[in-house]
């Protein structure tokens, strides 16, 4: 029921065999919001292994900016490992990774974003530590848009975290996320556990605040919901 007008839905399926007998399916569901943008993000026969166990097989995709993208998928099938490979937190085991035609290296961490359902703040610290740090750490990030969205969020800057909710904690991590100016956003399960008010508040953060020139990569079990945030980006 969603108005298509302009926009392109395109469904990828990427599928690879971790075994003789299985076989997984990644589905990228994109909408094109903007024409004639050229391929961002290209991964080429990417394959991860753990010691003996291949947990990703021979990975083809090509990506576009000005798109958000919606990774599908059951547990286990290396959605996680394959964000955290595009995020350069995991190394490849063979294959290329290109960004801007050229091979990922450690200075493109600058330019990504990402976020997983891991802790990632000390005990010790408060909202505004959190922003702090952020803006030493990363050179794209506005400090004026994300106190705005922390308003927006009803995050004061002094609360501490270690005593918000799950919820809250969440809202803190995609505001701080979407306030750098990044070129790839990857957001891996950010909704999971979520109450439907903290999902509706992120969701509608995300699509009006990420950068427009950029790529953002979702996963989520709550397939209904991110599908919306998708089909109006």
């Amino acid at each position: 029921g969603h108005d298509q007008e302009g926009k392109e839905q395109i469904l990828k399926e990427v599928s690879f065999k971790n075994d003789e007998n299985t076989k997984d399916v990644f589905y990228f569901k994109t909408f094109q919001i903007k024409e004639g943008f050229l391929t961002m993000v290209e991964l080429r026969n990417v394959t991860k292994n753990f010691s003996s166990k291949r947990v990703l097989r021979n990975i083809n995709l090509k990506l576009e900016k000005g798109k958000v993208y919606g990774l599908f998928g059951p547990n286990g099938v290396g959605k996680t490992t394959l964000l955290k490979i595009m995020a350069g937190y995991n190394k490849k085991t063979n294959g290329e990774y290109l960004i801007e035609g050229k091979e990922f290296n450690y200075k493109d961490k600058n330019y990504i974003t990402f976020i997983s359902d891991k802790e990632i703040f000390y005990g010790w610290m408060k909202v505004k530590d959190a922003v702090i740090y952020y803006k030493d750490f990363f050179e794209d990030f506005d400090e004026k848009k994300c106190e705005d969205l922390l308003k927006s969020m009803k995050l004061d800057m002094g609360d501490k975290i270690n005593v918000l909710s799950k919820g809250m904690k969440a809202r803190l991590k995609v505001a701080l996320a979407i306030s750098r100016h990044a070129k790839i956003y990857l957001l891996d399960e950010p909704l999971g556990g979520l109450d439907p008010l903290s999902r509706k508040i992120i969701l509608d953060s995300i699509k009006t605040l990420m950068n427009k020139d950029g790529i953002l990569i979702i996963t989520s079990h709550l397939v209904n919901d991110v599908s919306d945030l998708i089909d109006h980006v």
